[in-house]
């Protein structure tokens, strides 16, 4: 029985519609004998279930007459079906290989699934809402800048390489994020194949959405300047705990982010120090300064997530003697934790970012899918509630939401702690501000008696740009309060209303013995951590420029294959110069098979010489031990060795082996020597080896 090719893909998406796992996991967890599934197959699976929506509505059309032809429900591989059906309507060739049953039912129908393929996307295309709901959102690519190992300019030069230039109406293809420094913005449709490149590879910038990095945004630069707030100004006076920290795009972030406000703060103290020199010569001692780090306790509970953590760190967080921030991952579970541990007293920041229900991300296919499917049901029953419909969904998250609430608590309990982010990737107000609101009242009740202990929310001054924030209206328990303020302060992050990024949540919580009203109305200057660079250096700020961007496929961009550290010194402000990056330019040979093929036939000539040459020794050896008979013999074989030590010489002379002159091989088959000639050759080299042993035997016989 032949298997289809399209098997294992279908295997694949049958767990995604059917069993509604998630993508990743069905293609990568399991048993551990069995390895992930195939590249080729992901692919396929992940274009089928993007064009899902397409295909439903291809087969619903006309009461579902083809719903029917096909035998959907009748059907026990429904992900071999849809990705059959991709094939055939979208796919390259548009044509099914293989056969099978499943490819016959939808053979006969062929020429009205592309008449109903016609009607459907010509309607899809007019109609944009109708489209954004049949395939999922494509943001920007967002790449932010590992200020830990390089910096924007060399960045920059590096990926203008590989980018078309800009055009003559002053549109770029590299923007500066408004909001985030060291964040790049470039097209959805740059096409440039970032998990093999060498700048991720070698951790010189990070793949991450813009809006995971207002966590760590927010814990360094909360109410004001983090020196002053939390102590980083003091050498190694604050740790952090990343409470659920893997995979640790967040964790980086934080590290690159403590390490450039540590810096900006000894470079002020340096200028001030320098005009206290002028103004009082008497107190001139200098002080060592302090080398200590700040420490980032990086947990994570899972077994294969802090894996992935410990080996993403040493490459995204170089340790040396140097360094001013130290990442520790440990494999912990942050509610095991005990507030009083020694080694956590110096912990004075917490950034907690817990397990939380997606439901922001919209970028994701499998996660689109399945929104989709909630929301078609919502439809089939307008009568069954609200955003979180469904019994089972509106359990989970209050299952996820229990959980959120005592991480919080749990936080708040730290006794030396001067701030909290809380943050989720969901759109959820059970998982938002609900879980804020109701651990904030239960902390404050409790330590009633001890007002230096109680917390309240403040809105992070780095993110005073932003003007989406939390909701005011929440289904709250009387006791509990939640003001206009309090949800003013909170930031919400909508991809659905045109944020150009996944939906997101940040709270951040400070004591309330900390004074922040200098602080909270002053601007934000992003400058503090962001690299300084001439006005000709800096890229546009994005403004929405990829946002109705065309969806044609650009061609494709070639990734460097080796990338070079150059010796010649970039000026930063502040810091020391770090060797940037740059593509090693190395000219092709004119024609590489030729090459290859001339070194060959070199090399298999110089060969024959020398087996030659062997073989005339032996025969000379041999007629040597002969009476003077074989005189003539001899001299014959003589001659013979002169010929080829000449050949010798010449090659010695020339410093390389005599090059054959033969026809080009017409083919890859007769480039290569094959295996029979090799064996040939051994016969032939153990047949004159045993002639020789003959030889000798007879010589000695005669002379007896």
């Amino acid at each position: 029985m032949s298997i289809s090719p399209y098997q294992e893909a279908g295997n694949l998406l049958q767990e995604v519609i059917v069993n509604r796992r998630g993508l990743k996991s069905a293609a990568f967890s399991g048993n551990k004998k069995k390895k992930g599934c195939s590249k080729s197959a992901y692919a396929q699976a992940c274009k089928t279930l993007r064009h899902k929506g397409l295909l439903d509505q291809i087969l619903n059309l006309n009461e579902g007459r083809l719903y029917k032809a096909v035998k959907v429900d009748d059907c026990k591989n429904q992900g071999l079906l849809y990705v059959l059906l991709f094939e055939l309507l979208f796919g390259i060739n548009q044509k099914i290989r293989g056969g099978g049953a499943l490819k016959r039912y939808i053979c006969k129908v062929e020429t009205e699934l592309r008449d109903a393929k016609q009607i459907v996307v010509g309607s899809s295309e007019d109609d944009d809402d109708n489209n954004n709901n049949i395939l999922p959102a494509a943001f920007p690519r967002y790449v932010r800048i590992n200020t830990l190992k390089d910096n924007s300019k060399n960045v920059i030069q590096l990926l203008q390489q590989q980018l078309p230039e800009d055009d003559e109406q002053g549109n770029s293809n590299i923007y500066r994020d408004r909001h985030v420094p060291n964040l790049l913005v470039l097209s959805p449709n740059s096409n440039i194949p970032w998990y093999k490149h060498p700048l991720v590879i070698e951790g010189h910038v990070v793949l991450q959405d813009k809006s995971s990095c207002f966590s760590a945004l927010a814990l360094v630069h909360g109410s004001g300047n983090a020196a002053d707030d939390i102590g980083i100004a003091d050498d190694g006076g604050c740790d952090f705990i990343d409470a659920c920290a893997a995979p640790g795009n967040k964790t980086t972030h934080l590290a690159a982010l403590v390490a450039l406000a540590r810096e900006t703060n000894t470079t002020n103290t340096n200028h001030s120090a320098e005009k206290g020199k002028k103004k009082n010569k008497k107190n001139n001692k200098q002080h060592p300064a302090k080398n200590k780090s700040n420490i980032i306790f990086a947990l994570d509970k899972s077994d294969t997530r802090i894996k992935i953590l410990q080996d993403r760190v040493p490459n995204l967080v170089p340790s040396s003697p140097s360094a001013t921030v130290e990442v520790q991952s440990l494999h912990e579970d942050f509610l095991n934790v005990m507030p009083d541990d020694p080694t956590y007293e110096n912990v004075k920041a917490i950034l907690l970012d817990p397990s939380c229900s997606g439901s922001g991300i919209i970028n994701s296919i499998d996660r689109f899918y399945l929104d989709q499917q909630q929301q078609q049901a919502k439809k089939n029953n307008p009568s069954g509630g609200d955003e979180a419909s469904s019994t089972p969904q509106k359990s989970r998250v209050q299952t996820i939401a229990s959980f959120q609430r005592l991480a919080l608590l749990h936080a708040m309990s730290f006794p030396n702690l001067k701030r909290i982010v809380y943050s989720t990737c969901s759109i959820h107000e059970e998982e938002n501000e609900i879980v804020a609101a109701s651990a904030l009242h239960e902390h404050n009740a409790r330590n009633d008696e001890y007002p230096d202990q109680k917390w309240k929310i403040v809105a992070p001054i780095a993110l005073n740009g932003w003007t989406r924030r939390g909701h005011t209206d929440i289904q709250l328990s009387e006791d509990v309060t939640w003001t206009e303020e309090d949800a003013k302060s909170c930031v919400r992050v909508d991809g659905r209303k045109g944020d150009e990024t996944n939906g997101f949540f940040v709270a951040c919580f400070e004591r309330k013995d900390t004074d922040n009203t200098a602080t909270t109305t002053k601007e934000f200057d992003k400058t503090i951590i962001e690299e300084a660079t001439t006005d000709n250096e800096l890229r546009p700020l994005y403004d929405h420029e990829f946002q109705k961007i065309s969806t044609e496929k650009p061609k494709k961009v070639q990734v460097p294959k080796k990338v070079e550290k150059d010796d010649s010194p970039v000026p930063t402000k502040g810091k020391s110069s770090k060797a940037p990056l740059k593509v090693k330019a190395k000219a092709p040979p004119a024609n590489k098979k030729e090459d290859k093929m001339t070194k060959k036939r070199a090399k298999k000539s110089a060969w024959k010489v020398k087996q030659k040459e062997q073989k005339l020794m032996r025969m000379l050896k041999i007629e040597s031990e002969k009476d003077d008979t074989g005189k003539t013999q001899k001299a014959k074989v003589q001659k013979k060795l002169k010929i080829v030590n000449d050949q010798i010489t010449e090659v010695k002379e020339k410093g390389s082996p005599p090059v054959v002159t033969a026809a080009p091989p017409s083919n890859k088959k007769e480039e290569k020597v094959p295996k029979k000639k090799a064996k040939q050759t051994a016969w032939k080299k153990k047949r004159d080896e045993k002639k020789v042993k003959k030889m000798l035997k007879k010589n000695a016989e005669k002379s007896n």
